[in-house]
C-alpha cells in the first residue's frame, strides 16, 4: 500500500495440515487518523472496502468462499469495535443506485423547488396586476427584468458549477477540494453582489426610461428596482445555497429551502400589496424576505454542522486561482444565458418603444413580460432534468464511470423531449386562457396572445437543447457556453434587430426566438457528435489501462445480505508457477 493510504490491519491463517504452505494475508486499509476505511450510506453498514488475498501455492478456487466468510467475520468484529466512517466515501451510493432513481432523487426536488420559485414569481405579477396597479405595474416590473435576469444568471451560473464540482470532488474522495469550491464561490458571489449594484444604482432612472418607461410605468419601476438592486448578493446566495445542498446529496433539503422561500414571499406579498396597498414596493420587500431568510439558514447549517460531511472551513475561503478559473468557465455559460435574456428583453422593450404607437407600448411590454415568465415556468421541468443530471455527470466523471454517464444523458434526453413537446402544444393551443390570469385588460391580453404564439413556436426544441447543454457544462464547458450563447445572444439578437428595425413589424420581430431555437438545436447536435467521439475514446483508453493492470477476471460475490450488507465483486489472478491469484473484494 502507498504511504497515502496509511497502514493496514493484517490477518494471517493456515488452514490444514495438507495446506500448511498456503498463507492468506487479508489486508484492511487504515486511514491516516487510525480509523478503518469504511462507508456509511444510510442504513447500510459497509465496513470493508478492500481485501487483498495473496496465495503463495496451491489451488485457489476452493478457498474463495472460506476467505470471503473470514473477511465478513473480521469486518464484523471491526464494526463492533466502532470503526469510524470515512468522510471521503459518504457519497459512494451514487456509484451503485439505479440511474432513473438517482435522476428522480436529484431532479424532482430541484424541479419542484424551481417550479415553486417560478410560481411565486408569477404570483408576484398576478397579485400586482390584479390588485396593485394593473398593466402599468406589470410593465414596470418588466422594465427592471433585464437587471433581474442578470442577478438570476449570476446565481444560476455559480450554483450550477458548485453542484457539479462538489459532486465531482466527493466522487474523487477529495473533501478539501469541495470545501475550496464552496468558499471561492461564495467569495466571488459577494464581490459581484457589491460591485454590480454600485455600478447601476445611480443610473437606474435613465436605464428604465430608455427601455420604454413613461410617467405611468416609472412610478412602479423605480421603487421596485431601488429595493431589489442592492440585494443582489442574497438573490444569488439562495441559488448557490440550494446547489450546495444538491451537490452534497441533499436535494430534499434544497427543495425545502426553495419552498420556504416561496411561502415567505407570497405571504408577505398578500400582506403588503392588497392589505397595505404598497404595490410594486411591497412586491420587492416580499422578494427580499423570501431570499434572505432561507439563505441565512443554509449558511448557519454549513458553518456549525457536526459530524462527518461537507462543511465550511477557513481554508476553503482562501482564493484559489484554479477554482476561480473553473468557476468562470463553467458558471459563465448559464450566466451568459441570463445575460442574453437580459439583453433580449432590454432590446425588445426599446424596439417596442420605437415601432409601436405610444398607447400600445405599455401593453406589449406587459405582454412580453407575461410571456417570458410563462416560458420560464414551462422550462422548469427541463431545468429540473438538467440540474438533476449535474451531480450524476460530475460523480461519474470523477469516478470514470463512462457507461453510467451515457445512460444518464440518454434518459435525460428522452424525458426532456417528452416534457417540451407537451408544454409546447399547451402553450400554442390556449394562450388566452392563462394570460387572463395576469390581467383582465383586453388590449394587453390580445397583445399577449400574439406574443406567445410567436415566441413559443420553437419551444419543443428545448427538450433536446437543455439536457445536452447541461451535459456539456460538466464534460466540455466551451461547448455548453457556445450552445447557450447561440440561443440567447449570438443568433437571437441580430435576428431581433433585423426583423424589428428593418421590417418595423412587431409580428415579424417576435419570430426571432424560434429562429434562434431551431438553429441552436442543429448546432447542439453537431457538437454532440464530437463529444460522443471523445467520450468513446476516453472509455476505450480506461478499459485498456485496466486490462494492462491485470484486472481481467471479474465475478460477483453474493454478499448482499448479512450484518454488513456487502455487495462486492471479486477479482482473481493466480500467483504461482503457472499463474497469479489475487482476490479483491470491492464494495
Amino acid at each position: 500500500m502507498s504511504d497515502s493510504e496509511g497502514s493496514a490491519v493484517s490477518v494471517n491463517s493456515a488452514h490444514s495440515e495438507h495446506d500448511e504452505s498456503v498463507t492468506d494475508v487479508v489486508e484492511y486499509p487504515v486511514m491516516d487518523d487510525g480509523a478503518i476505511s469504511s462507508d456509511s450510506t444510510g442504513e447500510t453498514s459497509d465496513i470493508l472496502t478492500e481485501a487483498t488475498v495473496s496465495v503463495a501455492e496451491g489451488e485457489a478456487d476452493d478457498r474463495i468462499d472460506d476467505l470471503v466468510e473470514e473477511v465478513i467475520e473480521v469486518a464484523a468484529v471491526l464494526e463492533a469495535e466502532g470503526a469510524k466512517p470515512n468522510e471521503a466515501n459518504l457519497n459512494e451510493w451514487m456509484a451503485h443506485r439505479p440511474i432513473p432513481l438517482l435522476l428522480a432523487q436529484f431532479g424532482i426536488p430541484s424541479g419542484v423547488g424551481m417550479f415553486i420559485q417560478m410560481i411565486y414569481a408569477v404570483c408576484d405579477m398576478i397579485i400586482v396586476g390584479q390588485t396593485g396597479g394593473g398593466s402599468a405595474a406589470i410593465s414596470g416590473i418588466g422594465l427592471f427584468y433585464p437587471i433581474e435576469a442578470i442577478q438570476a444568471g449570476v446565481g444560476i451560473g455559480l450554483g450550477s458549477y458548485t453542484s457539479s464540482a462538489i459532486s465531482q470532488a466527493l466522487g474523487a474522495k477529495d473533501l478539501k477540494k469541495a470545501q475550496r469550491v464552496i468558499g471561492n464561490v461564495i467569495l466571488l458571489s459577494l464581490a459581484i453582489g457589491i460591485a454590480f449594484p454600485l455600478a447601476l444604482f445611480f443610473i437606474m432612472p435613465q436605464f428604465l426610461e430608455f427601455t420604454g418607461g413613461n410617467d405611468e410605468t416609472m412610478k412602479h419601476a423605480l421603487p421596485y428596482s431601488r429595493i431589489l438592486l442592492p440585494m443582489t448578493f442574497f438573490q444569488t446566495l439562495i441559488m448557490i445555497g440550494n446547489d450546495i445542498l444538491r451537490g452534497d446529496g441533499k436535494p430534499l433539503w434544497a427543495m425545502v429551502a426553495t419552498i420556504s422561500s416561496a411561502l415567505i414571499n407570497v405571504s408577505v406579498d398578500l400582506i403588503l400589496i392588497p392589505g397595505f396597498g404598497l404595490g410594486t414596493t411591497g412586491c420587492a420587500i416580499a422578494t427580499v424576505c423570501g431570499t434572505v431568510i432561507p439563505s441565512c439558514c443554509i449558511i448557519i447549517f454549513y458553518t456549525f454542522r457536526r459530524g462527518p460531511g461537507l462543511k465550511f472551513s477557513k481554508e476553503g475561503f482562501i482564493p484559489d486561482p484554479k477554482v476561480l478559473v473553473a468557476i468562470a468557465t463553467v458558471g459563465s455559460a448559464l450566466l451568459v444565458q441570463q445575460v442574453g435574456v437580459s439583453i433580449t428583453t432590454f432590446t425588445s422593450n426599446a424596439i417596442f418603444k420605437q415601432i409601436l404607437p405610444e398607447d400600445r407600448v405599455t401593453d406589449y411590454i406587459a405582454a412580453f413580460q407575461a410571456a417570458i415568465r410563462t416560458m420560464m415556468l414551462c422550462m422548469v421541468p427541463l431545468m429540473g432534468i438538467g440540474i438533476g443530471g449535474l451531480p450524476i455527470y460530475g460523480f461519474s466523471l470523477g469516478r470514470r464511470l463512462w457507461r453510467r454517464l451515457a445512460h444518464t444523458y440518454l434518459l435525460a434526453i428522452g424525458l426532456g423531449i417528452l416534457v417540451a413537446t407537451v408544454a409546447w402544444a399547451a402553450l400554442m393551443a390556449f394562450p388566452r386562457v392563462y394570460m387572463l390570469v395576469y390581467t383582465t385588460d383586453q388590449d394587453t391580453v390580445d397583445a399577449a396572445v400574439v406574443t406567445v404564439r410567436r415566441v413559443f413556436a420553437g419551444f419543443f426544441t428545448l427538450g433536446f437543447i437543455m439536457p445536452t447543454q447541461t451535459m456539456f457544462l460538466v464534460m466540455f464547458p466551451p461547448f455548453g457556453l457556445l450552445c447557450t450563447l447561440s440561443r440567447s445572444l449570438l443568433i437571437v439578437l441580430p435576428v431581433l434587430l433585423v426583423l424589428g428595425l428593418v421590417t418595423r413589424d412587431v409580428h415579424y420581430m417576435l419570430c426571432a426566438q424560434p429562429v434562434a431555437d431551431l438553429t441552436t438545436a442543429v448546432i447542439a447536435f453537431v457538437l454532440l457528435l464530437i463529444v460522443v467521439t471523445k467520450l468513446v475514446s476516453l472509455a476505450r483508453k480506461d478499459h485498456a489501462e485496466k486490462i494492462k493492470a491485470g484486472c481481467e477476471t471479474t465475478f460477483d460475490s453474493p454478499l448482499a445480505s448479512g450484518p454488513l450488507s456487502l455487495n462486492a465483486s471479486v477479482n482473481v489472478s493466480i500467483q504461482s508457477s503457472q499463474a497469479d491469484l489475487e482476490v479483491v473484494a470491492n464494495e
